[in-house]
């Protein structure tokens, strides 16, 4: 929490600086990233390897790239863009298996909002038709995990979940192109994503920890490749 009141406090004195007009700009778009989640696939190979004592199940879903939602709030000085942004990601992996008498299936479901600050470096001067620059990104991860058991076959239908949260800082560094039309804008970026997971924790009881089989805490790791394009307005 404390690097959060940080962060919005260094938001803050960034966006109240006086402003000249179309120096400040807000956008919205998608991305789509590939994600780490090393300790949930491996996670999910324990789940798996439960399961197959009793049924032939296998994975269906290995936490895949997905579209995710972001936008951003910038003020522009010089050749460089400052301000924050925001987003959202998730994905998902599944154990499933089903035959005649029944189905079972094993799903973990991850979602994480994101706030953090934006600094984009300049190669061209601000408003021009294309303008190229280079991007650093960091800030805090709001993660929730969430584990769904379903077990159906004629004669019953069992089910049971558990929700776990967590808190990362990440870090992201990358390249993109802003073409300008008068007060619009569109923009396309890749990024590289690095994460600094912390264990999860059981929803309301920050004293139990998500543990694999080896006892070592999990956690839920958004490193990997982002490519986004959005679009904007300048003020």
């Amino acid at each position: 929490m404390k690097f959060c009141s940080i962060l919005f406090c260094a938001a803050f004195l960034v966006l109240s600086q006086p402003v000249q007009s179309q120096n400040l700009r807000f956008s919205v778009g998608a991305n789509y990233g590939t994600f780490s989640m090393a300790d949930l696939k491996g996670l999910q190979e324990e789940f798996l390897k439960d399961l197959q004592a009793t049924v032939p199940a296998k994975i269906t879903d290995k936490f895949p790239p997905f579209i995710g939602f972001e936008g951003s709030l910038t003020w522009t000085k010089w050749k460089n863009y400052y301000g924050i942004e925001a987003g959202y990601n998730s994905t998902a992996g599944r154990i499933a298996y089903s035959d005649y008498s029944g189905k079972v299936t094993l799903d973990q479901l991850v979602r994480s909002p994101r706030v953090g600050l934006s600094a984009a470096f300049g190669l061209h001067e601000i408003n021009s038709p294309w303008e190229f620059f280079l991007l650093l990104n960091g800030g805090t991860v709001f993660n929730s995990y969430k584990l769904d058991f379903n077990l159906e076959t004629a004669q019953t239908h069992d089910s049971d979940n558990v929700e776990f949260h967590s808190i990362n800082l990440y870090f992201s560094g990358g390249g993109g192109v802003t073409r300008n039309i008068k007060k619009l804008f569109i923009n396309a970026k890749l990024l590289y994503q690095k994460d600094i997971p912390t264990d999860l924790k059981l929803a309301g009881d920050n004293d139990a920890t998500l543990l694999n089989d080896k006892g070592d805490g999990v956690g839920v790791d958004w490193s990997g490749v982002r490519v986004a394009i959005s679009g904007g307005i300048k003020f």
